[in-house]
């Protein structure tokens, strides 16, 4: 009804935006819902633009990325990654004012693969000052995420410039375990198959290394809570890539949390760890869990922070990995914690 409303008023430019579960009455969550509603919409007539917000991207499915990408009309601008979108499609309609002289033909940012060990390609997003020479004498900011399906899109951030202004490279590494590439994304970066999500990362810094952006020991890295896992599997991993990594409320004492059904998470993470009473899961996670894979080497400049009244990730965790660290570690790097 609403469709044929729509399309005898001459809309030609539609935006639908959720904020909640629910669209004109459609649960999003539910596999058809939103295709459904999407379906009916691109049907208007002399409608030449759809555009997408949609909050919600772990409940995005494959078979609505396929619609996303048949329909060209269509514009997702949280998730769905097009491969068919015209030009015509982004249009800047209004831009909000940064103060401080901003001026945007200053700054250069590029999409970039790296290579995973299973030849898996990794998107990257590097941004950095006009002029920059790829030297290998670059500082560079590397964040990254890769858990629960929840992509990590390159956004403008005023923060970001006044590293920008003083030579340093900011990258975003798009490792499995998002969904930036889809929902496959996002299943090849759990369970037992989480270590994807740590060596990606570790491609991306050797691509920047690779690529003369940087070079090893110029890399900062940083993640929090479940991000906070992957900076402690790969300070682990590859130490020597880091010059220094600032886990935020880290994830990283894996076994010991997800052993403890009585924490409040615990039993509804199954489906992204895996469950430690099962031989194999504990295995995999023992393989990776940051706390119990500290081992005598040199690690890098390292900052933990954690509150006391966190609910999502214990503040014992990033304690007892620091108390552990300093126990272990072969380095004089600074080695703090921040609660």
């Amino acid at each position: 009804d609403e469709a044929g409303m729509l399309a005898g008023l001459g809309v030609k430019e539609l935006n639908l935006i959720s904020q909640d579960t629910t669209m004109y009455g459609i649960d999003l969550r539910m596999k058809d819902g939103l295709i459904r509603l999407l379906k009916s919409m691109v049907k208007i007539k002399g409608l030449e633009w759809l555009r997408l917000l949609y909050c919600y991207p772990t409940f995005i499915n494959s078979e609505l990325i396929e619609l996303v990408r048949d329909e060209e009309k269509i514009c997702n601008y949280i998730d769905v990654p097009l491969q068919h979108t015209h030009d015509h499609l982004l249009k800047l309609m209004k831009r909000q004012e940064v103060r401080g002289g901003y001026d945007t033909r200053k700054y250069v940012s590029e999409k970039r693969w790296a290579r995973a060990g299973d030849g898996t390609r990794i998107p990257l997003s590097v941004v950095y000052r006009k002029g920059l020479k790829k030297n290998r004498k670059n500082p560079v900011l590397l964040e990254g995420y890769g858990s629960y399906g929840i992509s990590y899109p390159p956004r403008f951030s005023s923060a970001r410039l006044n590293l920008l202004d003083r030579g340093f490279i900011y990258a975003i590494a798009h490792i499995r375990g998002g969904s930036d590439l889809g929902k496959h994304w996002y299943e090849q970066g759990k369970m037992l198959k989480k270590k994807n999500t740590f060596t990606d990362f570790i491609a991306c810094a050797e691509h920047l290394v690779a690529s003369g952006f940087t070079a090893k020991g110029l890399i900062a890295a940083r993640g929090g809570s479940a991000g906070g896992l992957l900076m402690g599997a790969v300070a682990n991993m590859r130490p020597d890539l880091f010059r220094c990594i600032v886990p935020n409320v880290p994830f990283v004492d894996v076994i010991n949390t997800m052993c403890d059904p009585s924490l409040p998470l615990t039993t509804q993470e199954y489906n992204e760890w895996g469950n430690p009473a099962d031989k194999r899961s504990y295995r995999y996670m023992r393989a990776y869990s940051p706390y119990d894979n500290v081992k005598k080497q040199a690690y890098p400049h390292m900052l933990f922070t954690t509150g006391i009244a966190d609910e999502q990730v214990g503040c014992w965790e990033p304690a007892k990995m620091v108390a552990r660290l300093r126990e272990m570690r072969t380095d004089d790097n600074l080695l703090l914690l921040k609660v």
